[in-house]
């Protein structure tokens, strides 16, 4: 198994934005915009926002996407960059969805609160034929290599409260409720999430 950040000349982009379609999909409201295949691939492309492609990394099995990790330390986002960004690719067609993610993401309701010294993990997800083979450990391994390269004091991500699969994997990394929200203020994040910790220092 090996780990590459995301290059859109070298991997395929549909393959990753189909991958994460298929996790935000669970996360989604029927009709959301978020369920957009367009739409990811847009935001994947602009990059400066909570799918862009210089935080992804991919976990590549003899050269094929396996899974992927999404994360970043929270030094803030160029939101308004990300904004004209997808205008200037926007279709007619798009426009509801592209103005709803973005108003969305302006507001907070897509980017969590996190310090710069603190990484967050915002999406870990492995393809449905490759799970069971340990791609979902090496990807959060990777994950937390990275918080630490970086200097992070701490690593967080939040996971569904009933996904007792993933919330066992990152008990074994040793992460613990923090107490906190990495989504606080008057757009919370999903109520049957919760949001983990792993301290480093």
């Amino acid at each position: 198994m090996d780990i590459a950040s995301f290059d859109e000349s070298a991997h395929d982009i549909d393959r990753v934005a189909g991958l994460i379609l298929s996790a935000e999909g669970a996360n989604a409201a029927p009709g959301s915009p978020r369920g957009s295949l367009g739409v990811i691939k847009n935001l994947v492309r602009a990059g400066n926002n909570f799918l862009g492609r210089e935080h992804i990394s991919l976990a590549l099995d003899e050269g094929e996407i396996a899974g992927l990790v999404i994360g970043y330390t929270g030094t803030g986002h160029d939101e308004l960059g990300t904004l004209l960004r997808l205008l200037l690719s926007l279709r007619l067609g798009e426009l509801a969805s592209y103005l709803t993610v973005v108003s969305k993401m302006l507001h907070g309701e897509y980017t969590p609160d996190v310090a710069p010294d603190e990484y967050y993990i915002s999406l870990i997800v492995v393809d449905e034929n490759m799970r069971g083979k340990g791609v979902g450990s090496f990807l959060l391994n990777h994950a937390v290599e990275s918080a630490k390269a970086g200097g992070c004091r701490a690593v967080l991500l939040d996971v569904d409260r009933e996904n007792d699969a993933a919330r066992e994997l990152y008990e074994k990394f040793g992460f613990e409720p923090s107490g906190r929200s990495t989504f606080p203020g008057p757009r919370p994040g999903p109520p049957r999430t919760v949001t983990l910790e792993l301290r480093l220092v």
